[in-house]
């Protein structure tokens, strides 16, 4: 049991990373490399787990915040 809950925060913890990963492609690079589909899926994919994982949510979580920096140029 103890081993599958790691595995839960290990899969929580990577699916934080990528999102974060994802974001920062496609607000400040400008060069998203996912598909829209598949940036949701992740995302639904974490708020599931953390709903039932509530203790593993990490405080930086893509779940926790309204949206991204703006980049330069706007007003």
């Amino acid at each position: 049991m103890k081993e599958d809950l790691s595995k839960i925060k290990g899969q929580i913890e990577e699916i934080t990373d990528l999102i974060l990963k994802y974001d920062y492609e496609y607000y400040i690079l400008n060069q998203p490399s996912v598909s829209d589909a598949e940036y949701d899926r992740l995302v639904a994919k974490l708020k599931k787990l953390e709903e039932e994982y509530p203790e593993f949510a990490l405080p930086y979580s893509p779940t926790k915040r309204v949206g991204g920096k703006v980049q330069e140029g706007f007003d």
